[in-house]
């Protein structure tokens, strides 16, 4: 028995092509494939018989034919470092709301910080004919852009670093670093270690220059050994405040590189012993919910994820549409909380 919703779409084991179109409208390959992408030149039975095709089959072969067979929606790419950190699932949900509210679908992948990954993710979302594409940091090969502009499909970067080989929305790491340096130096602290990002290798490194820089300005030195990077793991940074504890003279002032790895940091320093603030000041960064948690308190770096998700949607939405769009550059802010104080 037929389908009454899909049609002969149950007839068929594999992914319609336009020759089953062309088979089942009775014209040829070409015929349909003008239908498609030139709708003018073909008289309104022929396209008509065709489109009928369309949709029994369930052919979607590129945005025009979904346009043809009547469905509002177009489908935008985006690709993420990962999907294990909250602070992706937070601007991937905003991105997602905006693009809903403008009948845009996203797909969304992540590369697990692979650039072979990514290359695949990329032929993947080209070979189903996606209208544009979010990359949501900027360690990445040229290669990656190379495919993509050349098949002209608008690419918009949400990272922290500015990105010239696309559309750049983000934020700067040094102005967001520095007022985190400027409050524990203004509290005392002279004596600095970083728990930094190990998988996030341009961001993570970007942090801890921005760091350094800023001590550099104020005459405080950071040492090699005082600068530990580790992973998403918490045991990793738990590992990391045990062994610059050791150091001499001992670090006041530990800053993360994000908010995960400082409640690592705390919850070791907790277990240790130690009294936040009093023995060692801890900072993250990204402001997740659990950082203003009174019983955590973390003076963190709070991102505008919103903001920003708004403005990747909007952009990549107007430059599919072939509006003129440019960078955007949001501001953090330093939210002081209780796991920062003066030195004893």
């Amino acid at each position: 028995m037929r389908d009454p919703i899909n049609g002969d779409r149950q007839d068929l084991k594999r992914a319609p092509t336009l020759a089953d179109v062309a088979k089942r409208s009775g014209v040829a390959p070409a015929t349909v494939s003008r239908a498609l992408n030139t709708p003018s030149l073909v008289r309104e039975p022929t396209r008509a018989r065709i489109m009928e095709a369309v949709t029994a089959l369930g052919y979607y072969a590129n945005p025009a034919a979904r346009a043809l067979a009547g469905s509002p929606w177009r489908t935008v790419g985006v690709i993420a470092p990962s999907l294990d950190h909250a602070m992706f699932h937070h601007q991937l949900s905003i991105f997602e709301q905006e693009m809903a509210a403008r009948d845009v679908l996203p797909l969304i992948s992540a590369s697990n910080y692979d650039s072979a990954t990514e290359l695949r993710l990329v032929d993947s979302l080209l070979a189903r004919g996606v209208d544009g594409v979010l990359l949501t940091h900027v360690d990445r090969p040229d290669l990656v852009f190379d495919v993509l502009q050349t098949r002209g499909v608008p690419v918009v970067v949400m990272s922290s670093l500015p990105d010239e080989r696309a559309i750049w929305i983000g934020y700067d790491e040094l102005d967001s670093m520095s007022p985190v340096v400027d409050h524990l130096y203004g509290l005392g602290h002279r004596s600095f270690a970083i728990v930094g990002d190990a998988r996030a290798a341009v961001h993570g490194r970007a942090r801890i220059a921005a760091v350094r820089k800023r001590l550099s300005d104020l005459a405080v030195e950071l040492s090699p050994n005082r600068v530990i990077r580790c992973g998403f793991d918490p045991k990793d940074a738990r590992a990391a405040l045990r062994k610059l504890m050791t150091l001499e003279p001992k670090p006041t002032a530990i800053v993360c590189g994000n908010d995960w790895l400082a409640l690592s940091v705390l919850a070791e320093a907790d277990e240790s012993g130690l009294k936040v603030p009093y023995d060692i000041s801890v900072t993250g960064f990204d402001d997740i919910d659990l950082a203003g948690h009174p019983r955590l308190s973390l003076t963190t770096v709070k991102v505008p994820w919103r903001e920003l998700g708004r403005a990747a949607a909007e952009t990549l939405h107007r430059a599919i549409l072939g509006r003129s769009v440019g960078k955007q550059v949001f501001r953090t802010s330093l939210m002081v909380r209780q796991s920062t104080g003066s030195p004893d």
